[in-house]
């Protein structure tokens, strides 16, 4: 039974999309920026609260770029999510 539980959680976060997965790490480096979204929030809405500009500018990149492809009913390519992860980085 102790195994169980492992494994529960190893395949409950492989399931997840890519999608969901680069959203997460965006929304928790921008928590540890001291930057909370709230639910009620789009990311848009979120980016501009944002008074730091050198965040905020690259938080409104990953932005735009994420609803580019998520809006458009586009796959999440790996050279897409590449790119947004080098944004995170860079916040």
């Amino acid at each position: 039974m102790g195994i169980a539980i492992p494994m529960y959680v190893l395949i409950k976060n492989v399931s997840k999309p890519p999608e969901e997965k680069m959203l997460a790490s965006f929304l928790k480096k921008m928590k540890k920026r001291g930057y909370s979204k709230r639910a009620s929030q789009g990311l848009e809405e979120f980016v501009q609260t944002i008074e730091d500009e050198r965040i905020r500018e690259s938080a409104l990149d990953f932005t735009q770029r994420f609803h580019k492809i998520y809006f458009r009913d586009r796959l999440f390519m790996r050279n897409d999510l590449k790119d947004l992860r080098k944004i995170v980085s860079l916040i």
